[in-house]
């Protein structure tokens, strides 16, 4: 019984982990508009915000954070969008910000 539900779950993980990656390759493909300067962009040139499902382009990002750092008001690092208080994450913030800007800000 053990085995048949841990070949279960590799299933379903496998098909869970396929349809994430076609959803990725998907949003790549397709052009987009960013929710703060509503560009319209390829998926290559955006942030996608997981937790908010906010879109924001790499430019936008760029300033948005280096902004932030620059008053250091780095608490303030949520979504760009208006009214959305969703942090951002750290790995986009690092992507963003490169490493030594990064180092200074954490």
């Amino acid at each position: 019984a053990t085995s048949r539900r841990d070949g279960v779950e590799t299933t379903l993980i496998s098909l869970l982990r396929f349809d994430f990656d076609a959803e990725e390759a998907a949003f790549h493909r397709g052009l987009h508009s960013c929710c703060v300067c509503l560009d319209e962009k390829p998926g290559n040139d955006f942030f996608r915000l997981r937790e908010c499902c906010h879109i924001v382009c790499q430019s936008c990002m760029a300033d948005f954070c280096s902004l932030f750092v620059g008053e250091g008001s780095v608490q303030k690092l949520t979504c760009p969008y208006t009214k959305c208080n969703q942090r951002l994450p750290l790995d986009i913030i690092r992507n963003v910000l490169g490493d030594d800007e990064f180092q200074r800000w954490e």
